[in-house]
Order: structure tokens, then C-alpha cells, then sequence
């Protein structure tokens, strides 16, 4: 940390190490995350060598380069080459492995996993499935009533603080619609379990 605040003035100061944290490991660090989450081909590792390259490669362009080549790229540059770069590497892996006919061994783990939770709900009896919707009922009502008591306390402090009372009633606002959602589906789950009570 003390030799990071000591190169702070040589790169351009707070404002310029800001932005150039975040042009160079936002794509990196984002980019393949959110990829393996609709792709069947990318796997773990694929993901961690390509941010670990991506990386390397934008402090080489942010760090080395300007004093060794004398090339240094501008704020856009630097934004394009944080989010292209990693980008073109994952479409390549993709193309790759998909002309290739591997699916990732995570993807098809996932997969199996997801088909073992569906055989074993199929074989739940009625006695098990609702104590688990009971059980969930239980959970939704408890966040709706703690999303009503948040809103509650938040509106009481809008009328007794002295500023930002307005954001504090609209936050307000906005957690106590917020606990529509669970309180709906509330509703619908306490239907459910008196249509499946096998007491009945």
C-alpha cells in the first residue's frame, strides 16, 4: 500500500489511478465471470489464466511501455484495451472449444447435479413437499415483515431528522413496495399449501 501511494504522483494523481484501476481491471475481472454464466464451453481455469493474461497485458501498457517505449495509451484507449481485450480472448476460447465439441467438464458436473435435484424432488411424497412450502411460507413472511419494519423505522426518522428527510422517505417508500414482492408470493404459497395439505 505505501509503494502504491508513493507512485500515485507519478501517474497523474488520485483521479488518474481511479479511473485507471478501473479501465484496466474492470473487463478483466467482469468479463469472464459473466461469460461462464451463459457459456457451456468456458471452463474455471480458462477463465482464470484469461484474466490473469489480460491483466498482465494492461499494467504492461499502464506501467512498463510508457517509460520503456514511450507509448502510453489515452483514457479511451486504455477503456477499449480493459474491455476488448478480454473479450476477443473469450470469443476465441469459445470458438474454439465449441468447433472442437468439448463442453466444459463444470458445465456438464452442473448439469448432472441439476438432474439428481429433479429426481429427487420427483420423489418427495406430498407430507414432505408441504413442510417445505411451509417452511418456505414461514421465510417470506419473516422478510416481509422485516422489509415493512425497516420502512416503518426509516419513515419515522424522515419526520425527526433535520436533513435528508426526503431521501429518507423515499427510501422508505421504496422498501415498503419492495415488500409487496415477497408478500405476494406469500399469498401464493399459502394457496399452494392449502390446496397440497395432506391433512385435508
Amino acid at each position: 500500500m505505501i509503494v502504491i501511494a508513493l507512485i500515485v504522483p507519478y501517474i497523474g494523481g488520485m483521479a488518474e489511478v481511479v479511473l485507471s484501476i478501473a479501465a484496466i481491471t474492470a473487463g478483466p475481472l467482469l468479463a469472464p465471470p459473466i461469460w461462464a454464466l451463459f457459456s457451456k464451453y468456458l471452463t474455471g481455469r480458462a477463465s482464470l489464466w484469461i484474466t490473469l493474461i489480460t491483466l498482465l497485458i494492461n499494467l504492461l501498457f499502464k506501467l512498463v511501455f510508457p517509460y520503456t517505449l514511450s507509448f502510453k495509451l489515452n483514457r479511451a484507449e486504455e477503456m477499449m484495451t480493459g474491455v476488448g481485450l478480454p473479450l476477443l480472448l473469450l470469443l476465441g476460447y469459445e470458438l474454439y472449444r465449441r468447433f472442437a465439441g468439448r463442453v466444459a467438464d463444470d458445465y456438464l458436473q452442473y448439469t448432472q447435479n441439476l438432474l439428481k435435484l429433479k429426481q429427487q424432488k420427483a420423489a418427495l411424497n406430498s407430507a414432505e413437499l408441504y413442510a417445505i412450502r411451509r417452511q418456505n411460507y414461514f421465510g417470506l413472511r419473516v422478510i416481509t415483515f422485516s422489509l415493512l419494519f425497516t420502512s416503518a423505522m426509516l419513515a419515522g426518522l424522515s419526520f425527526i431528522t433535520a436533513n435528508g428527510r426526503g431521501l429518507t422517505a423515499t427510501v422508505a417508500g421504496a422498501i415498503f413496495i419492495s415488500a409487496l414482492i415477497p408478500w405476494l408470493a406469500a399469498r401464493r404459497m399459502k394457496r399452494s399449501i392449502g390446496i397440497q395439505n395432506p391433512g385435508n
